[in-house]
């Protein structure tokens, strides 16, 4: 199977949501396929098999035609591939591709004018981010009329793609002009990231881009000799003003550009400069697709703010961060950091100054260089704070006239400096507070009645102190409980009420203490955000819910019990497949993280888990019906035995009091203690012994090996006991016992009928397809 038809596959198949889409799925795969062979399928006939679905087959198979033609990249048989308009629009050539869309010269066919028509491919369309994006790129450009601004004539969707047109610029990116004048300069070939191109870059022919550039500026000034001359630096401050001016107007009108950089600023054959690519802005008008703790853009051009993955501080002097940048490369042809290694290039832009732009060359005006280090603080309040502040002093530059921004004074670098080096201030703070403490005990000591103050003074400070350890210990123990909920029981679904109950107490710990620190607001910032992380795991804790169904789905009586069709059981081996996969390729990539990443290896995973969970839970639900849903939460609870009685829906549904689960409590301790219905040790083994197998003798501590295999490790206990004493069915029987007749009549709702079969313990949460091919068909 082809990764197309794999892309396909996996979103068709845990986010259908009726019977009718998995008939299309499974008609476009069975269509995908022929077409990878080599094959002319008969559309005709895959449309006939499905006659109420006729209309839906047949717009899927003539968007799959189209996307396998695009994939091919066979430039030859375009015209083959495009003889369809795409809507209004008469497809000529292609003329750029970027990561997420393809650019095309188009014809209007109702106005007879020519455009740049962009479209997302059909298998883009698939992913819902892409698609998104687009929508926005589209939007956020369609709203904006400016001089400056690419505009945008159509937005469509046909085909399954989707697409719009805009005005087809003849000219050049600057990222293709600053490689033609590092060439002129270095007299060899200066290569281009395709990070930096855009796919609308080139609208025009090599020949045509290099005639038209010669408009632009005029050809002498291109040239070593006269590059640094007056009327250089005049046009380059007049483009840069020119994108301030359209960049201001997106802003006022909400859009954040978020990806300004050389690729995205193309200059006709007039030498008018022209702002494209939306597809990464931030409009304050709509819901955005990025979540807090995404990088996007380009690196080089990136902001501080933008690059932490800081999304509530990204706002307009983002932009002009990235313009400045651009701006600084025009000037010395030089990026502001030149570091290739991805960390390197990171440290640089979060922590280093760059370097003054006179001291790359002399030449460069001293106001150029003022508004190009201003336009670059690493702090946004120090830059300019709109980016029509920026268009302002380059006009003034044009015009001849002082500029507002000031050069930075001794005071400034001091600031910057103490800024990059926290440690020394901090040291600085500690010696002169000392110094201050120590001058106050010396004078205290001149009087008794001083000295009687400072006594007094010590014994409550003694005392605060011993209140603080108290409350450290306390939220220190409680820390260990979120721990220990949080990593150790992580690993075992049937561990979720344990963890719940770590966590609510916990949170209850938590909640106290905020209250009775209302007064101290540095203790409560931190309190806070403990208290929303035990939120916010046991909130996971229900999506992780999905996994103890998972496992349950491994019982060939569970199976049989929910009545599981051939088609059902093929379906939920797809998805032990793809939770097996998405497990390893986590794995994979929590091996990945450097030691500096900001999130560890286990949070990395556990976040991973949660949103594997999710979506695990709606293919299951995709998967079982209603009545079957209903009752897999049923065999759940069974399972479970006396430790469902802990579940918060069961609690919450049985409405049992404070009394009702104290009583619970005790039966538990007490049962626990004499060791289950027999008596005796219950570290394992089966109730009629009252005992299980001493595993401290040898016969029961070593492990089966091979010749030569390792020594037995001594005290080798089993990975799960085949029973925990909370399943017991007296222990559950005594604890029942404490519900009234109401409260039992709902817990035997709860449970449904009785479960004729017998739940078999699993080792592997997730088993190989190995294992899982030894369940009887069901």
């Amino acid at each position: 199977m082809s990764q197309t038809e794999d892309n396909l596959t996996n979103t068709f198949i845990y986010r259908s949501e009726d019977q009718e889409d998995s008939r299309v799925i499974e008609i476009s795969r069975e269509y995908l396929s022929l077409l990878e062979a080599g094959k002319n399928p008969d559309k005709a006939a895959f449309i006939e098999r499905y006659p109420e679905l006729s209309e839906v087959i047949s717009e899927c198979l003539e968007g799959i035609d189209l996307a396998h033609s695009l994939s091919q990249h066979l430039t030859p048989q375009l015209s083959e591939m495009i003889s369809r308009p795409l809507g209004d629009f008469k497809i000529i050539r292609e003329i750029g591709r970027g990561g997420m869309a393809t650019v095309y010269e188009a014809t209007q066919l109702s106005l007879g004018r020519r455009v740049a028509l962009k479209v997302l491919p059909f298998a883009a369309s698939l992913d819902e981010c892409q698609r998104q994006r687009f929508q926005i790129e589209s939007q956020a450009a369609a709203n904006l009329h400016h001089t400056n601004i690419v505009p945008v004539y159509a937005v469509g969707s046909e085909r399954g793609m989707h697409y719009y047109a805009m005005q087809l610029i003849e000219g050049e990116s600057l990222s293709e002009w600053l490689l033609r004048l590092k060439e002129e300069l270095s007299g060899s070939q200066v290569a281009v990231s395709d990070s930096e191109k855009t796919p609308t870059e080139k609208p025009g022919s090599a020949a045509d881009s290099q005639n038209q550039s010669t408009q632009i500026v005029n050809p002498s000034l291109s040239h070593t000799d006269h590059r640094k001359a007056k009327a250089w630096y005049q046009t380059i401050a007049r483009i840069i003003a020119q994108v301030a001016t359209g960049l201001e107007y997106a802003h006022q009108s909400g859009v954040v550009h978020r990806d300004i950089k050389p690729a995205n600023l193309l200059i006709d054959v007039k030498g008018n400069a022209w702002i494209t690519d939306f597809g990464l802005a931030q409009v304050s008008a709509s819901s955005s697709v990025t979540r807090t703790g995404d990088v996007v853009g380009t690196l080089r051009y990136m902001s501080p703010e933008q690059l932490s993955g800081k999304r509530a501080m990204v706002d307009q002097r983002t932009d002009i961060y990235s313009l400045g940048a651009t701006l600084y490369e025009l000037l010395c042809l030089q990026p502001v950091f030149a570091a290739n290694d991805h960390q390197q290039l990171l440290h640089n832009v979060l922590y280093d100054e760059p370097k003054p732009l006179r001291q790359v060359d002399r030449l460069i005006p001293v106001e150029l260089e003022t508004i190009v280090m201003k336009a670059l603080a690493k702090v946004p309040g120090e830059r300019y704070q709109s980016a029509a502040e920026l268009a302002e002093d380059l006009q003034r530059f044009l015009d001849e006239r002082p500029i507002l921004a000031r050069r930075p004074t001794y005071v400034d670098h001091a600031r910057k400096w103490l800024r990059r080096h926290p440690a020394v201030v901090v040291s600085s703070f500690v010696i002169l507070l000392l110094g201050m403490v120590g001058l106050s005990v010396a004078m205290a000591a001149i009087s008794e009645e001083e000295r009687n103050t400072r006594a007094a003074l010590n014994r409550e400070s003694i005392r605060a102190h011993e209140a603080e350890q108290r409350l450290v210990l306390a939220q220190q123990a409680a820390d260990d409980m979120i721990a220990l909920a949080e990593f150790e029981l992580s690993d075992n679904p049937f561990n979720e009420s344990l963890r719940k109950k770590l966590l609510e107490s916990a949170l209850a710990h938590y909640q106290a203490v905020i209250k009775e620190q209302s007064d101290n607001p540095a203790a409560l910032e931190k309190l806070r955000e403990t208290r929303d992380r035990i939120e916010k795991i046991l909130s996971d804790l229900i999506v992780l819910q999905a996994d103890r169904y998972m496992h349950l789905m491994i019982e060939p009586d569970v199976l049989s019990d929910l009545g599981i069709t051939p088609e059902q059981n093929q379906k939920i081996h797809e998805l032990f497949d793809w939770r097996s996969a998405q497990m390893n390729k986590t794995i994979g990539e929590s091996k990945n993280l450097s030691a500096s990443s900001e999130i560890s290896k286990s949070q990395f995973i556990q976040n991973r888990r949660v949103e594997e969970s999710r979506l695990t839970q709606e293919g299951l639900n995709a998967i079982l019906t209603k009545p079957q849903q209903k009752r897999l939460q049923q065999l759940s609870f069974r399972y479970q035995g006396a430790q469902a009685l802990h579940e918060t829906e069961v609690i919450q549904a049985l409405n049992l009091t404070n009394a009702q689960r104290m009583a619970m409590r005790v039966i538990e301790s007490e049962y626990h203690l004499r060791g289950g219905p027999r008596g005796g040790d219950r570290r394992g083994g089966p109730p009629e012994k009252g005992k299980g197998p001493d595993f401290h003798k040898p016969e029961h501590n070593e492990r089966k090996r091979g010749p030569g295999g390792p020594p037995p490790k001594k005290m080798v206990f089993p990975h799960r006991e085949p029973r925990h004493w909370e399943n017991d069915p007296e222990q559950l029987e005594h604890l029942l016992k404490v519900l009234t007749p109401e409260q039992r009549q709902k817990w035997e709702t709860l449970i449904g009928p009785p479960f004729k079969g017998d739940f078999q313990e699993q080792r592997d949460f997730f088993p190989g397809k190995d294992a899982r091919d030894k369940q009887p068909a069901v």
